[in-house]
């Protein structure tokens, strides 16, 4: 048995391939969702899903009830089964043509594990971006009241923070998102040393 899985709006639906038989099922994509779906079911070839912003949390439902995944490139699938009529129905159904042919375009899915750790920089960067933003803002309105500095250092700042209210804010602003990026940072190295306890 072969799985596919489209969306449509808020509702999901999956492409089921058995014997030659197409079926397009529709149940609700979580846990329970896919436990009841999958219930007595122990002839799955594979559940083929398209990388995305969703495919995580499926993936992790799938993981849990062992169910053998294949994660697809969603561009790379598209360009192989292009066709003149574009639907999420016909993609769907494609994907498992592609698969049956042995020409499924999949990524490598890492361990859970990794991929923890991979959101976790993925996050830590969403911060660093965020500091930059507010050391530029810093600056610009350092500027503004003419308050030349060239280091930007919490000591300096403590120095300068009264002058407006904006300066006061931005530092505590900077001081707050520095110490979630340590946070992260040492989150990230604790799930590393973890993997490493693991693998020894």
């Amino acid at each position: 048995m072969l799985i596919s899985s489209y969306e449509n709006g808020q509702k999901n639906f999956f492409i089921v391939e058995n014997n030659t038989v197409i079926t397009k099922l529709k149940f609700s994509n979580t846990e329970q969702g896919w436990s009841n779906f999958l219930k007595g079911e122990d002839d799955i070839d594979s559940v083929i899903i398209e990388a995305g912003s969703v495919s995580e949390r499926t993936l992790r439902y799938l993981e849990d009830l062992n169910v053998p995944v294949k994660m697809v490139h969603p561009k790379k699938a598209r360009l192989i089964a292009e066709a003149t009529i574009k639907t999420d129905e016909l993609d769907a159904k494609r994907l498992i043509d592609l698969e049956k042919v042995g020409v499924l375009p999949e990524v490598w899915i890492p361990p859970r594990e990794i991929r923890d750790v991979r959101h976790l920089c993925r996050y830590r960067y969403f911060l660093v971006q965020i500091r930059t933003k507010i050391k530029n803002r810093i600056h610009f309105e350092l500027d503004r009241e003419d308050i030349n500095v060239k280091n930007l250092t919490y000591k300096y700042l403590e120095t300068v923070r009264d002058r407006t209210i904006m300066i006061d804010q931005l530092y505590r602003l900077l001081k707050e998102i520095n110490e979630k990026i340590r946070q992260v940072e040492k989150e990230i190295e604790k799930n590393i040393l973890r993997m490493n306890i693991l693998r020894s």
